[in-house]
């Protein structure tokens, strides 16, 4: 009889708090703070791989950390963040995170895609995806 009472507060905590079903809400902030922001490098430096797949509206490829933020910054430059908005996020039963946003510039609309992938202990971005809206 004890055991189920136990069993029900197990089941609810997990359902109820992302961070004991394998996500990580800080790493999905700290990531949404920096496109929100448009800082490429603070991105970059902590949670890209060594390499990266990137769709920008004017290319797509994967490329090295440095040539990512290079193109990153262009991409900020002309597309200065007026707001980014989460609309999705989750995992996936592999232990993928995601997130799924709006990002608005003065002039454009985009669709954000992220993926994420836990590397080593470390939560990196293994694909990000600026789609125009």
């Amino acid at each position: 009889m004890k055991t189920i009472p136990i069993l029900l507060i197990i089941l609810l905590t997990y359902n109820f708090f992302p961070f004991y079903s394998g996500q990580s809400p800080q790493v999905n902030q700290e990531i949404t703070a920096a496109i929100r922001s448009g800082d490429a490098v603070k991105l970059s430096v902590y949670f890209f791989d060594d390499a990266i797949d990137l769709s920008l509206p004017s290319l797509e490829g994967t490329y090295s950390k440095a040539q990512a933020i290079l193109l990153l910054k262009d991409f900020y430059t002309k597309n200065p963040p007026s707001s980014f908005v989460v609309d999705h996020e989750g995992s996936s039963d592999n232990g993928s995170l995601y997130i799924i946003g709006s990002y608005k510039s003065t002039s454009a609309s985009f669709r954000v895609y992220i993926l994420i992938k836990k590397l080593s202990g470390n939560y990196l971005i293994q694909q990000l995806q600026f789609d125009t809206d």
